[in-house]
This record gives C-alpha cells, sequence and structure tokens, in this order.
C-alpha cells in the first residue's frame, strides 16, 4: 500500500527484448535479471540505457520480447507495478509557480496518500532526505539544475516504493551534493530494488551489486563488478611515450586515461599484449575493463 515501508525490492525478469522506433533499433533481445539492491546501467550515449529505463518505468512498451516486474507481466501488469515503482526520468518538469513542499504534495495526492496528515509528514521527509528542506518554500521556477534533479528524486520517494529506475540520478549535482546522493542510494538499496544509469563508471563501483553495460543497444555484459574486472586482467599497462610514439604503437588496444610526464605522456591502456613492448602491468579497475568492452578490444564472453 503507498506510503508504507519498501518490503525488501523486487525482481524484474527480461527475455528477448527488444525497442523500435520504425527503422531504428534502440534495443536488441536484451535478457536480464534484477533482483533487490542495486543494478547499475553503464553505456555511451546512444547505448540505449534510457529507452530499456523507460520500458522499465513502463513509459514505453516493448517491441518484442517478454517483461516481468514483481510476477507482474507487462503490459497487462503495468497498474500493478506502476503502484510499486518511482521513476526518475533524465528530464524532469516541475511546475514553476508552486513551491517546492506545494508541488510534492500535489505529486503525493497523485500517487494515493490522500490523508493531509500523512501526506505532510512524507513531503517533510523526503525534502530531509535530499537536502531541499532549506529550499522548501521557494518556487521550483527558481531551482537550479541540481535543485530540480533533488526534487525529481524526493517525488519518486513519496510512496516509500520498492522499485526505484533511476535515469542518470547525479547528473547537475555539485561534488558535494554527488556523494550525498550516492549515500542515499547506498541507504535505499538495502530495502529495495534500484536501477539506475550512469556514465559515470565511479558511481557504479561506489554503489552496485551487479551492473550492465550497453553498446548500440545490445547487452555486452551482466553480472558483477568483480566477474567484469575478471575479463581485463593480464590486459591493462601503463605505458610512457611521447604523443606520436603512442599513436603509432601496434595493435589493437582502447587508451583508458592519458596525463603528462616529463618531456611526453604516461597512457593507461587496454590491450590483449604489451603495446610495443613499452608497457608496465596494471591492476585492473572496473573502468579500465568497462572502456575495454565499449571499445571493443575486450570481445563479449571473454575472459
Amino acid at each position: 500500500m503507498a506510503g508504507e515501508p519498501g518490503t525488501g525490492g523486487v525482481v524484474v525478469e527480461a527475455r528477448g527484448l527488444a525497442k523500435r522506433f520504425g527503422r531504428v533499433t534502440a534495443l536488441e533481445k536484451v535478457d536480464l535479471t534484477i533482483g533487490p539492491g542495486i543494478f547499475g546501467l553503464l553505456g555511451p550515449n546512444g547505448a540505449g540505457k534510457t529507452t530499456l529505463l523507460r520500458i522499465l518505468a513502463t513509459v514505453l512498451d516493448p517491441s518484442e520480447g517478454t517483461l516481468a516486474i514483481a510476477g507482474h507481466r507487462l503490459p497487462r501488469g503495468k497498474e500493478a507495478v506502476r503502484r510499486l515503482l518511482g521513476y526518475v526520468p533524465q528530464e524532469f518538469a516541475v511546475y514553476r509557480r508552486l513551491t517546492g513542499r506545494e508541488f510534492l504534495d500535489y505529486v503525493a495526492l497523485l500517487r494515493g496518500l490522500e490523508d493531509p496528515a500523512v501526506r505532510r509528514r512524507r513531503v517533510q521527509e523526503v525534502l530531509e532526505r535530499v537536502n531541499l528542506l532549506d529550499a522548501a518554500h521557494r518556487l521550483c521556477g527558481t531551482y537550479s539544475g541540481g535543485m530540480r534533479r533533488r526534487l525529481a528524486v524526493a517525488q519518486a520517494l513519496l510512496a516509500d516504493p520498492p522499485f526505484l529506475v533511476v535515469d542518470e540520478p547525479t547528473a547537475g549535482l555539485d561534488p558535494e551534493e554527488h556523494l550525498r546522493f550516492l549515500d542515499l542510494l547506498a541507504e535505499l538499496g538495502r530495502t529495495r530494488t534500484i536501477v539506475f544509469s550512469t556514465h559515470v563508471v565511479a558511481d557504479v563501483a561506489a554503489t552496485c551489486s551487479r551492473l550492465a553495460v550497453l553498446r548500440e543497444g545490445r547487452l555486452l555484459f551482466a553480472g558483477s563488478a568483480a566477474e567484469l574486472v575478471s575479463r581485463v586482467r593480464g590486459r591493462v599497462w601503463e605505458v610512457r611515450a611521447s604523443e606520436t610514439e603512442l599513436q603509432r604503437l601496434p595493435g589493437e588496444m582502447a587508451v583508458v586515461k592519458v596525463r603528462p610526464a616529463g618531456a611526453g605522456v604516461a597512457a593507461r591502456v587496454v590491450a590483449g599484449q604489451n603495446p610495443g613492448g613499452l608497457g608496465v602491468p596494471a591492476e585492473p579497475t572496473l573502468e579500465d575493463a568497462y572502456v575495454g568492452l565499449v571499445s571493443g578490444v575486450l570481445a563479449e564472453g571473454e575472459g
């Protein structure tokens, strides 16, 4: 029932999930099982992350495949799923002439919190959770981008849903707010199923028990961070060279990052073999594995 504490999360099962917009395939035959805890969705722009999240949030229907959330088969069980769901879209519109508190009170009423005392309590709780209490009296039209992002998170939490779908949750947040939000996400994930997309690999490493990687609508990987990192072990190198030497190194490789070093650069790269014999083996990270996978240096299913 709306307003009651989360019940420990839900299970999401997708099989052969696909979405096409005309001749464009945005998502291609995705198989995923997501359980309680925090599940991260990684991928470059245009990978299909938002399309997948919009399907999970019942905003879009898949073109083919099956999807069940908490045992409710979609699209038939759409209304039942929506009662379990909190959704933070990438683009979030607010009523500019309402205050933050008024806006949340309105959304709470739409979510079925009809008792005024219950609504006031929940609005107060979510304002505190997202650190907007001091700005609750201000018109939403005066909010910064980061504040509107926090308001979007607050409205998703009003009915205390066991299932949260969050698209790019840290976009627009300053460093302090960013860290505070990750702490909040970790706390919420103890009693819920949370699926969130991001392009920040460090956020996934810090919060997620499991993750998936998408590229061009295709699922490249689904599993734990440790499983993905294990696939790139023995293939990460620190290379010191001039910029010209780095560009001319033989063999297929993906450059993870480059920094100045003396007269040249120090590059962290993913490659099957020591690039030009100039590399020193390095301990792999999730970022290394992600870059290696989306660049094609690390093949799907390899390792």
